[in-house]
Formats: C-alpha cells, structure tokens, sequence
C-alpha cells in the first residue's frame, strides 16, 4: 500500500479503531477510488475520524431499546461461504418510520455483520488455512 494509507492506518492501529483499519480495509479504500491513493487515504482518514467519533460498535438503537421489534434487521449467521447472512423483513418492523433510529440499527447491524467477517478471517489465519474459503468481503442480505 501507498506510504500516505500506511501513514492513516497506522495512525488508527493507536486508537480503539485498529481492528477496523487493517491491510484489508486499505485495499478495500485504493480499490473502491480505482488505485489513486490521494483519494483512498483522505477517504480513510475521514472514515476513521467518523468511526472514532460515532463508535459504531457501541451504538444501541433507542427504538429498539424499549421495543425489541422495533426494527426487523439482524445478522442471522453465516452461509456456507462465512459471509455473513442479513436478515430483514420490514413488515414486521414496528417503528420503521423513524429515519434517525433506522440510520443508527442499520449502521449496528453493518459493524456486526465487519465483526463477523473480520472474525472468520482470524480464524482463517490462526489455523493456518490459506486456501479454505475465499476472502469475503461481502454479506448476504436477505430482504423478505
């Protein structure tokens, strides 16, 4: 990778973010702004300063916090592949009208889904499996 994401993902390995901003993750940044590491390390560095102020995987949704039915959004397990699965149905969603409680479940259930994918690949590299299963960078999402 490019010393100026090298320089924003060590910068985050100092902060409670390090799981997030890994060798991955800046592979996933140069690709998504076509190889021009410019545009990948300043998208980065703002996605850190987000997650750092947010704390993504602190957030509690308060619909659901009093009602769990408020939403219907939920990472239900993996497929045979270890994406993770997730599963919707918004009929079944009570308080789906809420913009800013929706934002906050859905933004819990994507890091849920990043901690699903980040723990398969550890286990992936703890047993010394390197050619088991794919990387996965995708989810499943089920939308009934």
């Amino acid at each position: 990778a490019d010393r100026r994401v090298v320089d924003v993902l060590a910068k985050a390995a100092r902060t409670q973010e390090m799981g997030f901003a890994d060798e991955a993750c800046a592979r996933r940044y140069i690709r998504a702004n076509e190889g021009d590491t410019d545009l990948a390390a300043a998208a980065l560095a703002k996605t850190m300063e987000w997650r750092l102020q947010t704390e993504p995987s602190a957030i509690e949704c308060p619909s659901c916090a009093k009602d769990p039915h408020s939403h219907n959004l939920r990472v239900v397990g993996t497929d045979t592949l270890g994406r993770p699965v997730i599963y919707t149905c918004f009929n079944q969603a009570i308080n789906r009208f809420d913009p800013e409680a929706s934002m906050l479940h859905l933004t819990r259930t994507l890091e849920d889904a990043c901690r699903v994918l980040a723990q398969r690949q550890r286990g992936m590299e703890s047993s010394g499996s390197d050619a088991a299963l794919p990387l996965a960078e995708t989810c499943v999402w089920i939308v009934d």
